[in-house]
């Protein structure tokens, strides 16, 4: 991760209702990550979007339709309620399988716990860089 910022807009809101987190792939290729839950004139509910900018095109995922632009553009559309309620069904159904049967979980501990360390570092992070913010920010009225 190179930088972590939370924030909180809505008062009523337990917890961070804003975050930017930027990081770095293996070859140096940047990843931005916002996300925002108190948007005006938006539904509390966050809408998935995901955009993949790459050399021959780009790959964007907004609400329940996904596209590829570029050289091969192509537009496809989902029914997302039916698509996360397939997703929670299969993800349970693989869990109960692989209990039963002592299987490997496709998922492994390891990743969760490297996901864990990543929320803990963005908490850190984004808790120094507001504190730091605030202490070189001019207060209103000083």
């Amino acid at each position: 991760m190179v930088h972590a910022r939370l924030g909180r807009a809505c008062p009523v809101m337990r917890g961070e209702d804003r975050a930017f987190l930027s990081f770095e792939t293996t070859l140096q290729a940047p990843v931005a990550l916002l996300a925002n839950l108190s948007v005006h004139g938006r539904a509390p509910a966050q809408a998935d979007r995901l955009t993949l900018v790459g050399t021959k095109g780009t790959i964007e995922l907004e609400d329940d339709t996904l596209r590829c632009l570029g050289a091969q553009p192509a537009e496809l559309r989902y029914d997302l309620p039916a698509c996360y309620l397939a997703s929670y069904a299969a993800t349970i159904a693989h869990f109960v399988d692989s209990v039963r049967n002592g299987r490997a979980f496709e998922t492994e501990p390891a990743d969760n716990l490297r996901t864990l360390a990543l929320v803990e570092a963005v908490y850190r992070q984004g808790e120094t860089a507001s504190e730091a913010f605030l202490e070189r920010t001019p207060r209103i009225g000083a």
